[in-house]
């Protein structure tokens, strides 16, 4: 899946601003910096349906929502990762992936789910996502590969999906 960014900013800072269009000279960050691609699970059809218990990786990368409205993106990674409600059933497909929250972690969304009463894909975050343990896989834009740790930094991982604000990752 294409890096969306950071996504909440509404600004879409990933990588080549994804399905907006963009060019390579548009990333000031650095290619070695950025992160083009990453690995981004999806969830069974609804009639494959499971318990929690019989895969917490595939259960986790149900939607959830929170119940507060966030007052910023640290609070927003707080309350999805410590305090999300139970995760929607159905499907939920989204082209991409954004830097919200680390890898491996709670798909979550605040405000109203439904049609014409706010976007649920403006205020969410689709976490990278894989059932390798400990990490997920990530195409770079410089052309390398690499895999990062669930517990990476929240900020560097942020930093990670932005492609021109200047943001100092060092190594992931």
């Amino acid at each position: 899946m294409i890096s969306q960014g950071t996504k909440r900013d509404g600004l879409h800072e990933g990588y080549l601003m994804g399905f907006y269009g963009g060019s390579v000279a548009q990333i000031t960050d650095g290619m070695s910096q950025t992160a083009a691609f990453a690995e981004r699970l999806t969830v069974p059809p609804s009639d494959q349906f499971m318990a929690p218990t019989s895969n917490p990786q595939i259960w986790n990368r149900l939607v959830r929502r929170i119940a507060v409205d966030p007052v910023d993106d640290d609070q927003f990674a707080d309350e999805c990762r410590n305090r999300p409600l139970t995760p929607l059933p159905g499907e939920w497909v989204h082209e991409g992936y954004d830097h919200q929250i680390t890898p491996n972690g709670n798909s979550c969304f605040y405000g109203v789910f439904s049609r014409g009463n706010g976007d649920p894909f403006t205020y969410s975050a689709q976490t990278a996502s894989s059932l390798h343990t400990g990490g997920v896989n990530v195409a770079i834009a410089d052309g390398s590969v690499r895999f990062v740790q669930n517990g990476i930094d929240l900020h560097a991982w942020r930093g990670l999906g932005t492609r021109s604000r200047a943001e100092v990752i060092g190594d992931f």
